[in-house]
């Protein structure tokens, strides 16, 4: 049996009575785990394309880096194939509902509106105007997906690393006092979440140090990192996948002559699924080293 000892007081693993406990208490640390220029939104039902509704239990906002990410809190008793899996495609399958982003950016924003605290957040970030047209940006980027349980198992880590989409595994345990064992006198024990994933093959439940990127491909171009033409692929199915990134940022797909608004939309016209085009196209450096598109914006740091 693990466990901490703190001024020579025992404390114990701790079992969590439901996944509402464990819920109660991703809540109440969220900023730690997902960092301090992030917010917690409550849970919303979402619907995918053939009206199936799903509610994740939260959305987390970095407005730092312009990300965002779908939170499940789970148990790892509960059955992974049988609850957890089925969840996880629904949430992905309500990102294809045209309607789900824009009724995420109203609840958002409606959350945010009449709260000083959270509108100072915003503004220290550099949103002080049109709050309701960044919010939307920011859903219309690829969400990552984070799976906070009190156990990564083999189990869970199986189920999980055969997705199509990448979910990402926090482990979150909880120690009580020996004597005691009520939850007044606990520890947390816990990985953080920092603004971005370091790359596409990060093992699952390996996380990394704070980092702020960019977030549009005009940034890269506008530091010199790349330039108009840039090539970048991937193979798929078989197939092998070409496309450039032009001078506005959008990204043209050489196998059919499409033209996409980001890397994510030109993935997910591949691969008919949602993608995060950042972590799925690849590129070669000039020593013909291959790498995925994240890594460019690590030149920021």
């Amino acid at each position: 049996m693990k466990l901490l000892l703190k001024d020579c007081v025992r404390y114990v693993p701790h079992e969590y009575k439901n996944e509402a406990e464990l819920e109660a208490m991703v809540f109440e640390h969220y900023r730690v785990i997902f960092g301090e220029n992030s917010l917690i939104f409550p849970k919303k039902k979402i619907k995918t394309p053939a009206n199936i509704g799903t509610i994740p239990d939260a959305f987390v906002v970095d407005f730092k880096s312009r990300r965002w990410f779908i939170v499940e809190v789970e148990l790892s008793r509960h059955r992974i194939y049988e609850h957890i899996i089925p969840q996880l495609t629904k949430f992905l399958n309500a990102l294809k509902n045209p309607n789900t982003k824009n009724g995420l950016a109203d609840a958002f924003y409606n959350y945010i509106k009449t709260d000083p605290y959270k509108i100072a957040l915003l503004e220290s970030n550099g949103i002080e105007r049109d709050r309701y047209r960044e919010i939307l940006r920011i859903l219309e980027t690829t969400p990552d997906v984070v799976i906070i349980i009190d156990e990564v198992t083999k189990a869970v880590r199986e189920a999980v690393e055969v997705l199509s989409y990448p979910a990402h595994l926090i482990e979150f345990k909880t120690f009580v006092r020996e004597d005691s064992k009520e939850l007044n006198d606990h520890i947390h024990l816990f990985e953080t979440l920092s603004s971005t994933f370091k790359q596409e093959n990060t093992p699952v439940g390996k996380l990394f140090q704070n980092r702020v990127h960019k977030n549009e491909l005009v940034d890269l171009m506008r530091e010199g990192i790349i330039r108009p033409g840039f090539r970048i692929y991937r193979e798929y199915k078989g197939t092998l996948y070409t496309a450039e990134i032009l001078e506005d940022g959008r990204v043209r797909l050489l196998n059919d002559s499409t033209v996409h608004t980001s890397l994510s939309k030109a993935a997910s016209h591949i691969t008919k699924g949602a993608v995060n085009g950042w972590r799925w196209w690849k590129y070669k450096d000039e020593n013909e080293t291959e790498h995925v598109i994240d890594d460019l914006r690590h030149r920021f740091d």
